[in-house]
């Protein structure tokens, strides 16, 4: 899960100002001289048809394009369908509402792949698809559309391969290398691109290979605010630029890429068991990922798919990667979890993924994790340690309880006693008490036969300093909401497929039936890359079959 360890503001790749008026702004003069001319615009995405609007004449100042096809949204999924599309012959329009492209975590440390070139040359173990597919299927409990899962994971060997031609990296343990995860594959360093430790610059290398593509023009700052249908079938887009003017777009087939729903507090109260800040808190605050996409695919007919939080334990607002601040790391170690009533009900040692689950199914959809000043006089005696990000961790508990009230963060508590914890936290004090009686007895004995915590981890807790910190769920998106066939074909709610709508990404992921799988690691952004280059694939053949 070492791919999901990513800063937002550091790894969006931005389009220079002269550069995003160049492909946004088209000379009126020079516009009415080439449709005159009737001829072909390459690099620009137009077709040399005459331009068109839906219904009656165009409105005043309204700009008119046509195009093969029009993709919404310039994360990982997005790109990668412009650029497959473009590949395939098409023209294309690559429509962005931010300043910059890349989606929030510019393509993760590497993505998903089973089957792949990169494992067949180290010689990788149980990595092939039937064990990726068998897998899913089982830890789903078959509640996904395994036929989607199915291909999905079927086009991922092809995906990283793609990748690899467009100029991504591998590392050589990356795809179940020795010391490698598996199933992901880690990207090493490219010189053409400056990133930090995190090494994040997939999108920042296919932004590049778009802009140098003949057949794509880019639409920075331009937010679309509806399909448009003709009869059944999604003909067009209409969007609106950075100025206020209103574009409107011929297209003979429409993909939405963009992003999920995260950033909207009414869609995750709404369509899943959460509600924003009160059980779920975000390192990463993603406020453009709004739902767009989700919202005007339902105003088209589009039927909705199951949603999900991509949920993990942390402590509010200072969740992520680690489930602290990167320097904390120490307070998060798996000492004696309790909910509000003072029970434990966890094995600490858990994936944070799952431990996220366990700790939303609390009272207040929270928990607390404990430890004592012996356990902290350990942790001291150590020194310090390296945390995510090469962070260099802080072994001295008090000093990271003064960091806390210096920036008044009121979620990690030190108190003299167990009755002041209690006061501080709101836990239970009577039950607490014989939860750490229990507990101290399994830590003495060696052996958690409850929860069968591993013995290395069970020490102790008799004072006379207590510390906690509490943990909600932090998230690294919203997904699903687009209902889409294995074919990226978005359904109606009849379960047909809407003609000319295609979708992927975090918009229509609803392969995990709820809960990420973290042993199949890097998954998210590889069903973004993979779903992206089949949705361009399947798009394709459509407008061929439709000429």
């Amino acid at each position: 899960m070492q791919n999901r360890q990513i800063s937002e503001a550091k790894y969006s790749t931005p389009i220079k100002r002269k550069e995003a008026l160049k492909l946004n702004e088209l000379n009126r003069r020079a516009f009415i001289k080439i449709l005159g001319q009737g001829s072909a615009v390459l690099g620009l995405g137009l077709s040399s048809r005459n331009t068109w609007a839906q219904t009656g004449s165009a409105k005043a100042g309204e700009k008119q394009l046509e195009t093969d096809a029009a993709v919404i949204g310039a994360g990982p999924g997005g790109l990668s369908a412009a650029l497959r599309a473009a590949e395939l012959g098409l023209k294309v329009c690559l429509f962005e509402k931010r300043d910059r492209t890349g989606g929030t975590f510019n393509g993760g440390m590497g993505p998903f792949g089973a089957g792949t070139h990169i494992q067949e040359k180290n010689g990788a173990k149980n990595c092939t698809t039937k064990d990726a597919f068998n897998y899913l299927m089982d830890f789903t409990h078959w509640q996904s559309d395994a036929r989607l899962a199915s291909e999905y994971i079927n086009n991922t060997a092809f995906m990283v391969k793609w990748l690899e031609e467009k100029g991504v990296i591998f590392s050589a343990n990356g795809g179940g290398g020795p010391g490698g995860d598996g199933f992901m594959h880690a990207i090493s360093p490219n010189p053409n691109y400056k990133t930090d430790a995190k090494g994040m610059y997939i999108t920042m290398l296919l932004t590049d290979r778009v802009k140098e593509n003949k057949n794509i023009e880019i639409f920075m700052e331009t937010k679309v605010k509806k399909l448009i249908k003709t009869g059944d079938a999604v003909t067009g887009l209409v969007a609106l630029d950075k100025s206020g003017k209103e574009i409107r777009v011929k297209a003979k087939a429409v993909i939405i890429l963009t992003g999920g729903f995260m950033g909207n507090p009414e869609l995750i109260k709404k369509y899943t068991t959460y509600t924003y800040k009160k059980d779920l808190f975000y390192t990463y605050e993603m406020p453009h990922i709004s739902g767009d996409g989700i919202n005007m695919a339902w105003d088209a007919g589009a039927a909705r798919s199951e949603m999900m939080i991509d949920a993990y334990k942390g402590m509010p607002i200072y969740g992520g990667p680690a489930g602290t601040r990167n320097e904390w790391v120490i307070i998060a170690n798996p000492n004696l979890m309790v909910n509000l009533q003072g029970e434990r009900f966890v094995n600490e040692s858990a994936d944070r993924v799952y431990m996220g689950n366990a700790i939303h199914r609390q009272t207040e959809g929270c928990a607390f994790l404990m430890f004592d000043s012996t356990i902290a006089d350990i942790y001291r005696a150590k020194g310090p340690g390296t945390g995510p990000d090469n962070a260099v961790t802080i072994p001295d508990v008090d000093v990271i309880v003064a960091e806390a009230k210096k920036l008044n963060y009121p979620y990690l508590y030190a108190a003299d006693s167990l009755e002041d914890l209690c006061r501080q936290t709101g836990i239970d004090l009577d039950t607490l008490k014989k939860t750490i009686v229990e507990y101290n007895s399994f830590c003495k004995a060696g052996n958690d036969p409850i929860f069968y915590k591993d013995a290395s981890n069970l020490l102790p807790l008799s004072g006379p300093k207590y510390y906690a910190s509490k943990y909600c769920c932090d998230s690294w998106g919203g997904l699903g909401g687009i209902k889409i066939n294995h074919k990226t074909e978005v359904l109606n709610k009849l379960l047909k497929p809407i003609p000319g709508l295609y979708s992927g990404g975090s918009d229509a992921n609803s392969i995990y039936a709820g809960t990420y799988p973290s042993h199949l690691s890097g998954n998210t952004t590889s069903f973004a890359y993979t779903t992206g280059l089949m949705a361009a694939k399947n798009a394709a053949e459509y407008i061929k079959a439709s000429s």
